[in-house]
């Protein structure tokens, strides 16, 4: 009876410690993240004018909207949320031909990897691969800022790539 109640309690610190780890990984999506990288990350080559119509879709929390309408008009994204991988790839490949290892780690953990870490279940598989390529593009960054509001950041990354590859 008690070592029910043991392993509960074991299981219950266990997973709260899990969710706690994952919430703190949360700070890496955040845009200003990526100006604690000293070298350059690479930004898509993308008309800005060519998705002024996204642009304009209000960010809701866990809607897709605004990503399906990018996806589409990109080419990859279809009218439910769902990837077309291979126009991501191809497409992915080209933008960022300058970038081989991001290409590689986006290739084999976004487009063949599982999707499920980046997201919610009910959230969009658009979403869950924007989510996977920002952590891609932090994994990827050479040489960190450390200091003022980007103290730590390097820590964080290196301690949220085991639970996100």
């Amino acid at each position: 009876m008690y070592r029910i109640l043991v392993l509960a309690v074991v299981l219950t610190v266990v997973l709260a410690d899990s969710d706690d780890d994952k919430k703190k990984c949360h700070r890496l999506g955040h845009p200003g993240t990526m100006r604690c990288c000293k070298t350059e990350i690479p930004l898509p080559k993308t008309d800005m004018s060519d998705l002024k119509e996204c642009m304009e879709i209000p960010h809701q929390p866990h809607s897709c909207e605004h990503d399906i309408c990018i996806g589409k008009k990109r080419g990859y994204g279809k009218d439910d949320g769902t990837l077309d991988k291979a126009a991501f790839e191809k497409m992915f490949a080209e933008e960022f031909a300058s970038s081989p290892t991001l290409v590689e780690a986006v290739k084999e953990n976004c487009i063949g990897g599982d999707l499920t870490a980046y997201g919610p279940p009910d959230e969009c598989e658009l979403m869950k691969i924007k989510h996977c390529v920002h952590t891609q593009a932090i994994n990827d960054c050479k040489e960190w800022n450390d200091e003022g509001p980007c103290a730590g950041i390097k820590d964080l990354v290196k301690e949220c790539a085991k639970l996100m590859p």
